[in-house]
């Protein structure tokens, strides 16, 4: 059967397909994938509470639209 469409999935959706790959510093790198051109959903966020807490994490796009999340804190 044909199924739901992953773009209308939130970030937070079980079965959001996307890859999660741990900097040492978010805002470094967003501000320089940034400069390149590379798209993002947002400025990156820092985590106040819950199980996350204390991480820093933005979400991207590649060049194919492929979600991506960066994250550091870990």
């Amino acid at each position: 059967p044909v199924g739901a469409d992953s773009a209308t999935l939130k970030t937070n959706d079980v079965g959001n397909p996307h890859i999660a790959l741990a900097v040492d510093d978010v805002e470094r790198e967003y501000r320089r994938l940034r400069e390149r051109g590379v798209e993002f959903v947002s400025e990156p966020v820092s985590v106040s509470g819950g199980a996350f807490s204390g991480l820093v994490v933005v979400y991207g796009k590649d060049p194919d639209g492929n979600l991506f999340e960066l994250l550091s804190g870990v």
